[in-house]
């Protein structure tokens, strides 16, 4: 489990006293009950870190989502701890109307790191939950290096798509991106926060237990049904 100490230390915005507050003032279990604990927004945090790299962005001390991609927040050192939305459509950010004291108490964590694996899906990451997976992450150059010492799979980097009015093909830049050479359903292997994921199918299932032994990692996922 992460400590206040840890949050401080490991991301770029400042804690908020108001969130300080918070966590001394109640139990752990209802902390990670809530989803509130120091572990929970630090993954949160260095998570969204690799989504922009702004210094308006690593000014944010992020609280949890809505579900749909809005993340809420706060501004470093500011003195009022006014919760703000940060909105992908329309892009923006948005006041809440909320400090942060009165916020926390009623506030729902959709971005949990102790959801159940996803029966359908295999994981690959050195950390015993998969959403921790970035407290611990398999580094990009590892995971390609050992995507490209692997029988079965093959480093792509990118993904394409076709414009649905020109039919031109467009492609999207996603590192670590991979897909294996079975005849899986789905033969795409993503790699995001430190972590690899790829369909639980049998196809592709030596190929994922050679990769999480080559990487020192744990395999999360049923792969005897």
């Amino acid at each position: 489990m992460a400590t206040l100490a840890d949050l401080e230390s490991k991301i770029t915005a400042s804690v908020p006293i108001g969130y300080s507050t918070y966590v001394r003032s109640n139990s752990e279990d209802s902390l990670s009950a809530q989803g509130f604990d120091p572990t929970t927004l630090l993954v949160l945090n260095l998570e969204l870190a690799e989504l922009e790299d702004t210094a308006t962005h690593r000014n944010r001390f992020f609280l949890n989502g809505d579900g749909c991609g809005n993340y809420y927040f706060v501004k470093g050192k500011d003195p009022d701890e006014t919760v703000y939305l940060w909105d992908h459509d329309p892009l923006g950010v948005a006041d809440m109307g909320v400090e942060l004291s009165d916020y926390l108490p009623t506030a729902v964590q959709e971005c949990r790191i102790d959801w159940p694996p996803d029966d359908s899906q295999l994981y690959i990451c050195r950390t015993r939950q998969f959403g921790e997976s970035i407290l611990d992450p398999i580094r990009l150059n590892e995971w390609i290096a050992a995507v490209e010492a692997t029988d079965g799979i093959q480093h792509v980097g990118y993904r394409e798509g076709k414009n649905p009015f020109t039919y031109a093909v467009v492609r999207f830049e996603q590192p670590g991106f991979s897909v294996t050479s079975g005849a899986a359903v789905s033969r795409a292997v993503h790699w995001l926060h430190g972590r690899a994921i790829l369909a639980n199918a049998p196809d592709n299932w030596t190929v994922a237990a050679t990769l999480a032994e080559k990487l020192n990692s744990h395999l999360i996922g049923s792969i005897n049904r």
